[in-house]
């Protein structure tokens, strides 16, 4: 599964309570980057908003009061956020940065240095932008595979109907394509428009 969105724009944060920690997190996110910052104080509230949208950014500031936080992590990334930071206490990190690491989650120890985090949301957006740029190139990739089947259909019904040769055929639809400034895509489809209806 891609992408839900390939602009996700908001911000999902997981904390149990209000401070200084989460007031922290707050002030660093960029609203132009990473949009809206949307506040929820357990998992299962996190895993509905996570099953109906997509998101830029998830942090979660375990433990949560319903669950360690490590499985919302892992359902976070499973739903296609680009970014997903969970915070742990210090004697957890490095049990559970190894449990999670493999799903791309990155794993902070509390308590965090502003530092330490600004770091993180760097590198998760330039995992984000790396990210969206191969989500545009797999697109055109996309389109360039589909013209090539819808031209390649309409060569086949060219050779079929009017007994051109595989390279009369294609030199038929180039030069429609370029006489009338139009997508071979377009040519292809009005030949198959003809022939297949």
């Amino acid at each position: 599964m891609g992408m839900k969105d390939s602009v996700c724009s908001d911000t999902l944060i997981v904390s149990e309570t209000s401070n200084d920690l989460l007031q922290m997190i707050s002030s660093m996110i960029d609203p132009t980057v990473y949009g809206r910052q949307i506040i929820v104080t357990n998992a299962a509230e996190a895993r509905r908003l996570l099953s109906s949208n997509s998101y830029a950014l998830v942090l979660i500031n375990a433990p949560l009061p319903d669950e360690s936080g490590i499985e919302l992590s892992l359902f976070a990334a499973e739903k296609d956020a680009l970014g997903v930071i969970l915070m742990v206490m210090e004697d957890s990190f490095d049990e559970v940065s190894y449990a999670v690491g493999a799903y791309g989650i990155f794993t902070l120890a509390k308590p965090i240095h502003p530092v330490f985090m600004q770091q993180a949301l760097r590198l998760i957006d330039s995992f984000r932008m790396r990210l969206l740029r191969a989500e545009s190139e797999k697109e055109k990739l996309r389109t360039k595979l589909e013209e090539i089947r819808h031209v390649d259909r309409a060569k086949c019904a060219l050779i079929e109907y009017t007994h051109m040769t595989e390279a009369q055929a294609h030199r038929y639809i180039e030069k429609q394509a370029m006489d009338r400034r139009l997508p071979r895509r377009v040519v292809a489809d009005e030949i198959l428009k003809i022939y297949e209806a």
